[in-house]
C-alpha cells in the first residue's frame, strides 16, 4: 500500500528541512517524489510504502 506525505512551506529550504526531520522520524520507504510551486508556497508530495 503506498501513502502520501504533503509538505507545505512558503521557502523552498523550509520544505527541505521539514522533509528532512520527517525522514529521519519515520524512515519511510519511499517511492516517488513530486515537487509544486505557487507564488506563496512550495509543496512536496512523498509518495512511500507502508
Amino acid at each position: 500500500m503506498v501513502q502520501v506525505e504533503i509538505l507545505n512551506a512558503e521557502k523552498p529550504d523550509e520544505v527541505r528541512t521539514e522533509f528532512n526531520e520527517w525522514i529521519e522520524n519515520e524512515n519511510p520507504d519511499i517511492v516517488e517524489t513530486k515537487v509544486s510551486e505557487s507564488a506563496k508556497s512550495y509543496t512536496l508530495w512523498v509518495f512511500y510504502r507502508i
